[in-house]
């Protein structure tokens, strides 16, 4: 470090520890998760352009450039347990992307890897060879996985049921390739998106559900067929999807009988998505005039009034039972397929929405054709896995729901039955305290008419007997009215001013005490700016009388120190006189003697230099002349033996080519008389087909032995010839160059040759696949017509029975609004009351906070203030503290300059005197 004593003795060797300690564990670790496969998908350690690719390697390399003199670092730590043997082979390095599938699964390691990921035998890579260059290594590796697939009771058959074997994959077959993808994602991929117990539990709840929906008079014996008899599944799980999917669709009156034409027109998709998520996708938004709802007349929509206004205990279940149908005239081919559209349309907007489900399908893959029942069945699988468990999430919160509601129902039952008991008790209160009031003031009016009768009785008599008292009276009466009121006005007076008087002194006395309060502050605010002042004050002054002090120590530490030097500097210059003049004369000497034998050996090797070029001269005008002879000679019989083979190897070409040719015609023939033969008897049996495969077998046979034969008669030709240029070549060593040269230029031409015959190869192919296709698409041409003839049936008996179902749907309609306003007017209620208790929480909130923030920022305030005192102390005793050592290290730095600048000038002055006195 730059600042001396900022790390302690042994901080660097420490450090250095501790990092190699760390590199070790992390190579160690490193190395075990690779070989323990930490990581399921077991990504490479090294880069692939990286130059170590092995963990030995790396400690090796890493002691050799940190740890000089260490050695073989891997066998240290081997005596401590220590041992890492990972090495990243190409086979790993491998990109397994897969950009075409018709040219990317041949080789087989790609398959083999994708069946390794999906089985977890990670042993099944370590059998493959790589790089797959010839056909048998390619067939090897695709036997591999194919076996893995066996062992696994997987029966690997295309759609005709014919097997799939390793040479159709290598050949490129398209359909069994993908016959064998299809059974891998069949087997693998829809067998763990679906779970069979939760699919078996949906299945019965739905088939429950279906028999507790109410349904309309006489509609039992319409119920819709079950089609699951007549449908081939490659699997339990696939069998149970499909009953899945006919008994949601039966609920909507849409039948369900393959994965094909079923789903073309998007309805059975859209409605299982409104059973479990009806407000994701609504039912008016599904179009149900399609190409497989068509009818040939117009339909007429019947309604009917329904005497039922059932209530659903949950608003839901029922509902979602309901089918809303518009009624829409007839249309066209063109509105139907446009119907269609906007079903697959919907579809897709709400699939986005749902999430978690590939968007895979299109339009134009579905609509107006048979879809591929092997993308409806994978599309099925991940939508059902989906539904399933959003399901889950749905019946739980729905049971949050029902409970809270129960609870919330209980309460304001037990909340309205106590308030009715507390009207009765008030109306009852109420009632006797109006008969007591009745009885008491009944007495009470008998009781003032017989008073008022006694007391006239008793005026009148009075009057009649005391007439001049009676007036005196009176007079004497008015004047003590008079009187008490005057007096009773004074006293009221007297009191209203003792309490104006007493609340003007309590306000007086408040307002004292706020003044009072006011002032404290001012003064303790007062007071604490008076002592921050003062202590700056103090802290000035003290840093003034700290830097004069200081000046004066520095002032006489230079001249104390300078004087030291002065005397020490005088005692070395002599010393250094003395000792410059004893050196200075030995290196002389030594120079001297060193000068003297360098010359002599100098002169010594100038002149053996100067023979040896006169001898070197001689000896390459000499090697020049005979090495014109010598090549002269060599050329000549270079010459005449490259025209010997030249001719040999001609020939031995021309026949080779002539073989070739006539075996590549040969072979074309027999492949375009074969496919001639194919496609004329397309109607032919199966017993003929396999007498051809045997034929075809026995034909491969013979041709891979006559052409074996060839390849020997060949080989032994070439080796012949290969003897015979070998001797020529082991005779001369100049021809033995040439023969090299010359076979590169043979190979090359091979190779071009080669490529051009595999081009012509490839194009011949082509055409055959193009004639295979033709057969191929009649063939599946054929099967469709047969397809669509079977549909027009089943839609016409589909059509016949759904002229029955239009009043059940109107009830329905009718039953579904109903309910839908029922849902709608309760929402409002509860919401109104949960705005009114949610504005008082939230004032009642807003009042609690305001309250403990204040009581928050005071404490806040009151911290802060303390804290600024002290932290502003301590940053000034940090900047005194950060000038003392500048200070400190300018002043060391300046006397160091002053005495090497002294020095210098000291030393230049005695080195002039010397160059003088010399």
């Amino acid at each position: 470090p730059s600042v001396p004593e900022l790390y302690q003795p042994g901080y660097v060797e420490a450090l250095g520890q501790f990092t190699v300690k760390k590199f070790l564990f992390l190579v160690l670790f490193l190395d075990h998760a690779k070989l323990t496969r930490l990581v399921d998908h077991d990504p490479c350690l090294f880069m692939k352009t990286a130059a170590i690719k092995s963990s030995r390697e790396v400690l090796l390399s890493f002691s050799r450039e940190f740890l000089g003199g260490i050695g073989d670092l891997t066998r240290h730590l081997n005596y401590k347990g220590y041992t890492v043997s990972h090495q990243q082979t190409a086979l790993q390095e491998l990109d397994y992307t897969v950009k075409n599938l018709a040219i990317d699964m041949r080789d087989g390691v790609k398959l083999t890897r994708l069946v390794e990921l999906l089985t977890h035998e990670w042993t099944l890579t370590a059998k493959l060879r790589v790089p797959a260059v010839s056909r048998l290594q390619k067939v090897h590796n695709v036997d591999v996985c194919l076996q893995a697939l066996r062992s696994r009771s997987l029966v690997l058959t295309d759609e005709r049921d014919r097997p799939i074997t390793s040479r159709d994959i290598v050949d490129g077959h398209r359909e069994k390739t993908l016959a064998l993808l299809w059974h891998i994602i069949v087997n693998f991929k829809v067998s763990v998106l679906l779970n069979e117990e939760s699919l078996r539990d949906e299945v019965a709840h739905v088939s429950l559900l279906k028999r507790l929906a109410p349904r309309p008079a006489g509609s039992g014996a319409a119920d819709l067929l079950d089609g699951s008899a007549a449908v081939k599944f490659p699997s339990e799980n696939v069998k149970l999807l499909f009953e899945w999917c006919r008994l949601v669709c039966s609920i909507y009156n849409v039948q369900i009988n393959n994965f094909t034409t079923s789903f073309s027109d998007g309805r059975a998709f859209c409605y299982l998505i409104h059973h479990y998520q009806p407000w994701l996708l609504p039912a008016s938004d599904i179009r149900q005039l399609t190409t497989l709802t068509s009818q040939n007349t117009d339909t007429d929509c019947f309604g009917g009034d329904s005497d039922e206004d059932d209530d659903c205990c949950d608003g839901n279940t029922v509902t979602r039972l309901n089918h809303v149908a518009e009624c829409q005239p007839v249309a066209g081919e063109g509105d139907m397929l446009l119907n269609e559209r906007r079903n697959f349309k919907v579809l897709s907007a709400a699939m986005s929405s749902l999430g978690g489900t590939p968007i895979q399908l299109v339009t134009g893959d579905m609509s107006n054709t048979i879809p591929d029942e092997k993308v409806v069945i994978a599309y099925l699988s991940c939508l059902c896995e989906r539904l399933l468990d959003l399901r889950e999430e749905t019946r739980a919160a729905r049971t949050i729901q029902v409970a809270w509601r129960r609870h919330i129902a209980h309460r304001h039952e037990r909340a309205r039955l106590a308030a009715m008991r507390t009207q009765l008790e008030r109306a009852e209160r109420a009632a006797i305290t109006l008969q007591k009031n009745l009885l008491a003031w009944q007495k009470r009016s008998a009781f003032l008419r017989l008073r008022s009768a006694v007391i006239r009785i008793q005026a009148f008599v009075r009057s009649r007997a005391l007439h001049p008292d009676r007036v005196r009276f009176l007079e004497l009466k008015s004047a003590t009215l008079t009187c008490q009121s005057r007096q009773r006005a004074n006293v009221h007076r007297r009191a209203f001013l003792l309490c104006r008087q007493s609340a003007i002194l309590l306000q007086r006395m408040w307002r004292t005490h706020l003044a009072r309060q006011q002032y404290q502050r001012l003064r303790c605010s007062t007071i604490d700016m008076q002592h921050l002042y003062r202590k700056n004050r103090a802290t000035q002054e003290a840093v003034q009388h700290y830097h004069i002090c200081r000046g004066a120590i520095i002032t006489m530490q230079s001249a104390v120190r300078m004087h030291l030097a002065r005397q020490r500097f005088l005692a070395c210059r002599l010393t250094a006189i003395l000792l410059q003049s004893h050196v200075r004369r030995v290196a002389a000497r030594r120079e001297y003697t060193a000068l003297r034998t360098a010359a002599v050996q100098i002169q010594q090797r100038v002149r053996a230099v100067i023979a040896g070029r006169q001898e070197r001269r001689k000896f390459l005008e000499m090697r020049r002349a005979c090495t014109t002879i010598q090549s002269a000679v060599r050329g000549r019989k270079c010459r005449v033996a490259f025209e010997q083979q030249r001719e040999a190897c001609i020939l031995l070409q021309s026949v080779a080519r002539m073989q070739k040719a006539q075996r590549e015609y040969l072979e074309l023939r027999r492949c375009v008389v074969s496919m001639q033969r194919c496609y004329r008897g397309k109607k032919a049996t199966e017993a003929a087909v396999s007498d051809f495969h045997i034929q075809r077998g026995a034909v491969i046979t013979l041709q891979s032995l006559v052409r074996m034969y060839q390849a020997r008669q060949r080989f032994v030709e070439i080796r012949g010839a290969a003897i015979v240029l070998q001797s020529h070549i082991r005779r001369v060593s100049a021809q033995r160059q040439y023969a090299v040269q010359y076979n590169a230029v043979v190979q090359i031409q091979s190779c071009l040759r080669c490529v051009s015959a595999r081009r012509e190869f490839i194009q011949q192919r082509k055409s055959a696949i193009v004639l295979q296709s033709a057969v191929r698409c009649h063939q599946q041409r054929q099967a469709f017509l047969a397809q669509k003839s079977a549909a027009c049936t089943i839609q016409q008996r589909w059509r016949a029975r759904l002229a029955g179902h239009e009043e059940w749907m109107s009830y329905n309609i009718k039953r579904g609004a109903v309910v839908t306003l029922q849902s709608y007017w309760r929402a409002a209620s509860q919401q109104k009351l949960f705005l009114q208790q949610k504005s008082s929480a939230i004032l009642i909130q807003s009042w609690w906070r305001q309250v403990s923030a204040r009581q928050q920022f005071d404490s806040m305030r009151r911290g802060a203030v303390v804290i600024q005192q002290y932290w502003r102390g301590y940053a000034v005793r940090q900047d005194i503290q950060k000038q003392h050592n500048a200070a400190c290290l300018i002043q060391k730095y300046w006397r160091c300059h002053h005495a090497q600048q002294k020095y210098m000038s000291i030393v230049r002055s005695v080195v002039t005197l010397q160059q003088h006195v010399r």
